[in-house]
């Protein structure tokens, strides 16, 4: 039975040389301790203090009315030296005490290393997660995190019970491996875990098929093995499951129809002692990447008065080089139909086509789409809709500079602006102030430099005549002065 006392003072005064020295004898943490009865004390009850060398006070652990007491260290102790301690009691008080002695003290047993959980992938952050079940030594201070093979430097994890770990700087694409050692308060490092490898999960696809071929590594060291894996793939709205057992071949291919652009897979390792599940990278599978453009746009459509044509400007995405692309062309008065095969030569995506077979007189409006197919020839993607609104034929003739300055390099041809002429017929003619002719032309592209057989003419007024038909039928007649300048 343990008997507690308390300390005298007048007694702690006293010479504690008169009590036999104290003799400890260490094994493991373990320790003997043993002295003689004092013949000054006879029927004193022992005390026993001890202080680990951290400490600066001796602790009480325990009394004995004999002279010898066995007692084990409670916690790691890394090659330290612990101090022991006898006191004799008499009626409750301390009466004497003896000299201190020590020994030294180290575990000799390996410290117990971690279970592996897995290396799984988190559904929403797509990183790398480690997981294990603690070890059972109670003074572990953490857990060390290698990567690769062989096995190098990577992390350390702090506290007994934290046992997971996120691996920030290693992509889920790619196969990494890891392990995990337990260290404890001495810093001596127990057995390494088998490696653990994350599932990595990989699509193929080919050019005009609607199969996704998904593979996967098999998992590695799963305590108690791999009862099968579950893939998960998310089609529109709703989700397929699939489930592949580990003796079969690690591949699976998913097909979808015309209307599913995108597909996303993952697939799951399950553990034969559950509940252990390892996850995999997310896998997006983009058929309309791989198929089609993503975009064909008509950045602008437009009436071009000296071109006598709607001006169509059209961009598609460049990392797609369709043969040709398809014009198709709506007035206020028609349906769309398609008008035009225009032939991709671009090299950035940007394509320019002059639509010049309209008729004023018929329609006001002219709305162009432009369509493209896919590779296979199975999908188009149209454009969205560009309307180009006509001007009035009211605005219908042609508009001459009246001075031209032949010696200059710019503004030394004279030439006319014509708006709903027909170039089939047109006739321009121009005079001197003597009435000869010094310049006729029947081509609307042809302009006058102020020559006439190839000499300058010289500087004054001259008169020119324009006969011409607009695109309505009717004729024209216009005639005005121009001034030659040097």
């Amino acid at each position: 039975m343990l008997l507690l006392c308390l300390l005298s003072p007048i007694a702690a005064q006293q010479n504690d040389s008169v009590v036999p020295r104290l003799s400890v004898v260490g094994h493991d943490l373990c320790a003997s301790l043993s002295w003689q009865r004092s013949t000054t004390y006879a029927g004193a009850t022992h005390k026993i203090f001890l202080r680990y060398p951290s400490a600066d006070e001796y602790d009480s652990i325990g009394a004995t009315a004999d002279t010898v007491f066995d007692y084990c260290i409670p916690r790691q102790v890394c090659g330290d030296t612990v101090m022991f301690r006898i006191a004799y009691c008499l009626k409750d008080s301390i009466a004497e005490w003896g000299e201190a002695a020590g020994e030294r003290f180290d575990d000799p047993s390996p410290t117990s290393p971690c279970k592996a959980n897995c290396a799984s992938v988190d559904e929403v952050s797509q990183q790398i997660v480690l997981s294990w079940h603690p070890s059972p030594d109670p003074d572990i201070m953490g857990y060390y995190i290698c990567a690769g093979n062989p096995c190098t430097d990577y992390d350390t994890v702090w506290g007994r019970l934290d046992t997971t770990y996120i691996c920030a700087d290693h992509s889920a694409n790619d196969e990494n491996l890891y392990r995990i050692l337990a260290f404890d308060s001495c810093f001596r490092a127990s057995a390494l875990t088998p490696y653990l490898g994350n599932l990595v999960l990989r699509a193929a696809t080919t050019p005009c098929s609607r199969t996704a071929t998904l593979s996967w590594n098999a998992y590695q060291n799963m305590r108690g093995g791999v009862a099968y894996y579950v893939v998960e793939t998310r089609i529109g709205q709703s989700l397929r499951h699939d489930t592949i057992a580990p003796t079969e071949p690690l591949t699976l291919d998913i097909t979808t129809g015309d209307s599913i652009a995108v597909i996303t897979s993952t697939v799951t390792a399950v553990g034969n002692n559950a509940p252990l599940f390892a996850r995999s990278n997310s896998k997006v599978i983009d058929f309309d990447a791989i198929d089609s453009a993503h975009y064909i746009i008509i950045g602008s459509c437009g009436y071009d008065m000296e071109k006598a044509a709607i001006v169509l400007e059209i961009e598609i995405d460049s990392a797609f080089h369709p043969d040709h692309l398809t014009l198709y062309r709506a007035t206020d008065s028609n349906d769309s139909e398609a008008i035009a095969t225009i032939a991709y030569t671009s090299a950035n995506g940007l394509l320019t086509y002059e639509d010049r077979n309209i008729n004023l007189l018929q329609a006001s409006q002219y709305t162009y789409r432009v369509g493209v197919m896919d590779r296979c020839g199975t999908r188009q993607k149209l454009s969205a809709p560009c309307t180009a609104t006509l001007p009035s034929t009211e605005t219908r003739g042609a508009i001459f500079p009246n001075v031209i300055m032949p010696s200059r390099i710019d503004n030394n041809k004279f030439c006319p602006s014509l708006r709903f002429v027909d170039a089939s017929y047109y006739n321009l003619y121009i005079y001197n102030r003597a009435g000869m002719l010094v310049f006729h032309t029947s081509d609307p592209s042809c302009c006058w430099d102020g020559r006439h057989n190839g000499h300058e003419l010289p500087q004054g007024v001259y008169t020119y005549l324009l006969r011409c038909r607009y695109i309505d039928g009717s004729l024209g007649l216009q005639y005005g002065t121009v001034l030659i300048l040097e």
